[in-house]
């Protein structure tokens, strides 16, 4: 690695990718795609905007335990989501995850096996999200 030669480790970020209305297909604009599920062809679904959010907090045990915080917004942003209070458009912003992983990856090898092994692998899903939608 850079480091290890006694060199400067130099970021290598990558750009996030935009995308717009323009760009996406006329009969999918307008529509707040989510990208979490997919239907049985496999394509992604319009977010359900009338379903209450997934999550695990319990709000009324929140709600007694922040009563007497000042910042009554953030109860609101965990339970309703957060709002940047700006029209921002319908876009796609995809951002490129673990860029670095590749310099390191007999390291994260490595480190992985010796995971896989230990107590700590019971409360690990090594599945990818890939894996768990195909079942």
């Amino acid at each position: 690695s850079d480091l290890r030669a006694g060199r400067p480790y130099q970021r290598r970020a990558r750009a996030a990718l935009v995308i717009t209305q323009d760009e996406v297909h006329l009969a999918a604009r307008g529509v707040i795609w989510d990208l979490r599920s997919r239907d049985d062809l496999g394509c992604f679904r319009p977010l359900d905007v009338a379903a209450p959010p997934l999550s695990l907090f319990n709000f009324d045990v929140l709600e007694v335990a922040l009563r007497d915080y000042p910042d009554r917004e953030l109860l609101s942003h965990l339970e309703h989501g957060v709002d940047f209070k700006v029209d921002l458009g319908l876009t796609f912003v995809l951002f490129p995850h673990l860029t670095s992983l590749e310099a390191g990856f007999a390291g994260i090898d490595s480190v992985s096996l010796r995971l896989a092994e230990s107590p700590i692998a019971a409360f690990v899903s090594w599945e990818s999200s890939d894996d768990r939608s195909n079942r």
